[in-house]
Order: structure tokens, then C-alpha cells, then sequence
């Protein structure tokens, strides 16, 4: 699709309405750990991501007991939950804390059964260039630090990919 432009006004670049994932999908291939990388993540962060998953089940079970009984049917439940009490003990937090530690749970499960160390280093690790923003999660705040190097490695080989990318679609701004 070609818009018209002002005589004198530069050529719109071709890349301009796309996304940066669009261009190099966080899941392509081309993005892959090597297999030297991925053993190293798996040795560093595989035992602090087994004591995460216990101790967001454990963290689970206490939150159950709290609100128990829960009604079983979504609907009901999600009705329940509209009215649960603030006082004397908050729990629609609870509740709503119950939800979210279900949901890194079950993604925190997928990473580990299907082995995919680059999840599980993304989710150890911080974005090259954002050290400040620490996001290690509490069991595995040495063992992201371990792994960081690999992080750094990883982040530059993507940006590196979509430039190329991008001039080979034609872009001359990147």
C-alpha cells in the first residue's frame, strides 16, 4: 500500500508501520540458544526454577486454605470472588495473588517440562542495557547473575539479526 506525499517530502520507509517482533519473532529459529548455551542455562537455572515451582505450590496451598470452600464452577466462581470480603482479611488480594501465583506456575511448568532454556534465561535474566530494572526471582537471583553473559551474548545476536532483516526488506533508517 503506497500513500501520496508532498512534492519534496522523502519516501516513507517500508518498515515504518511494522513492529520490531514482527521483523524477528522472539520464537524464530534463528534465535536459538547453541547447545553449549542451553547446557549452561539448564545447570545454572534448572535447580532454582524446580525450588521456584515448590514454592509457588506451597504458596498455593496456604491462599486454598484461606479461601476455601471456593465454588468449583467458573462462573459461580468468578461470582464468589466478585464478592469476597475486605475485612477483617483482604481476600479478594488473596485471591487475586492466588491467581497470579497459578498463572507463573503453570508457565513456569511449561518452561521446565519442555525444556526450553531460552524461556527459563529470559525469565532469570535481564534485558541487556536494563541492569537496574533487577528481575531475578527470589531463589534465583545468583544464578541469573551466573548466567547473564549468555543473556547479553543472546540480545546482541538478536539485535544484530533484525538489523539485517530490516535492510534486507529495504529499510535505510536502522
Amino acid at each position: 500500500m503506497t500513500t501520496e506525499r508532498a512534492p519534496g517530502q522523502p519516501a516513507r520507509c517500508p518498515l515504518a508501520w511494522m513492529h520490531p517482533d514482527d521483523i524477528l519473532p522472539p520464537g524464530d529459529p534463528a534465535v536459538r540458544l547453541t547447545a553449549a548455551e542451553g547446557q549452561a542455562v539448564e545447570e545454572a537455572l534448572a535447580p532454582y526454577a524446580t525450588q521456584e515451582l515448590q514454592m509457588l505450590r506451597d504458596n498455593m496451598v496456604f491462599r486454598l486454605e484461606d479461601l476455601h470452600p471456593m465454588p468449583i464452577h467458573p462462573s459461580e466462581r468468578e461470582e464468589w470472588a466478585r464478592t469476597l470480603p475486605t475485612t477483617p482479611q483482604n481476600l479478594r488480594s488473596v485471591y487475586t495473588t492466588l491467581q497470579m501465583e497459578r498463572a507463573a506456575y503453570a508457565e513456569l511448568h511449561r518452561i521446565l517440562t519442555h525444556r526450553n532454556w531460552a524461556e527459563l534465561l529470559l525469565l532469570y535474566t535481564t534485558q541487556t542495557g536494563t541492569r537496574e530494572k533487577t528481575k531475578y526471582p527470589s531463589s534465583g537471583i545468583q544464578a541469573g547473575k551466573a548466567v547473564q553473559h549468555i543473556r547479553d551474548a543472546w540480545d546482541k545476536r538478536v539485535a544484530d539479526l533484525r538489523t539485517e532483516r530490516t535492510h534486507r526488506l529495504g529499510c535505510t533508517c536502522a
